[in-house]
């Protein structure tokens, strides 16, 4: 699954768009996740993306797991 999106800088657009891309991923049943770190389809390399990206696999990890009642 790609963690795609079309904006050029790290921010909300590039957070939604993967985030969104990520969830639904998860939900079907992919566990790999591709692109971590890149914007646009110009394949921008961000720092600032790769962290944003990784906290979000963390998240979708948990995700994954199952989310807790209570």
């Amino acid at each position: 699954m790609m963690l795609s999106t079309q904006a050029k800088r790290p921010g909300l657009q590039a957070g939604y768009e993967k985030a969104l891309a990520g969830t639904l991923g998860v939900l079907t049943g992919c566990d790999d996740l591709h692109y971590a770190g890149v914007l646009s389809f110009d394949d921008i390399f961000s720092p600032a993306q790769l962290v944003a990206d990784c906290e979000l696999r963390d998240a979708l990890a948990q995700l994954r797991l199952g989310i807790p009642r209570g």
